[in-house]
C-alpha cells in the first residue's frame, strides 16, 4: 500500500483545479493513487481555511489525511474539522 501525499496549497492554485508541480511525479509514478482537492476548516473564520491537494486511494483517504493535517496544524481534535473535497 502507498502511503498518500498531502500538500498545502493557495486559494487560487485550488480554485484554478491545477495540479502542483511538485505532486506531478507521484501522480505519473503511482498509478493507483487518485488526485483530490481539499478545503478545511474548523470555525466560520476564513483566516483558518487551508487548502490541500492530496493524492490517495480513495476519497475516504483523502478526507481523513487532509483532516489529520488540519488537525495538527491548528491543534485541535479531528472531529471539529470540516473537510470538503
Amino acid at each position: 500500500m502507498i502511503k498518500p501525499i498531502i500538500r498545502q496549497i493557495e486559494a487560487y492554485t485550488y480554485y484554478s483545479g491545477q495540479i502542483i508541480d511538485e505532486l506531478r511525479p507521484f501522480w505519473y509514478q503511482y498509478q493507483s493513487l487518485k488526485f483530490f482537492e481539499a478545503k478545511c476548516n474548523s470555525t466560520w473564520n476564513l483566516e483558518t481555511e487551508r487548502y490541500y491537494q492530496i493524492l490517495a486511494t480513495d476519497e475516504w483517504q483523502a478526507e481523513n489525511i487532509a483532516k489529520q493535517t488540519y488537525a495538527k496544524k491548528f491543534h485541535v481534535k479531528e472531529y471539529f474539522v470540516d473537510a470538503k473535497l
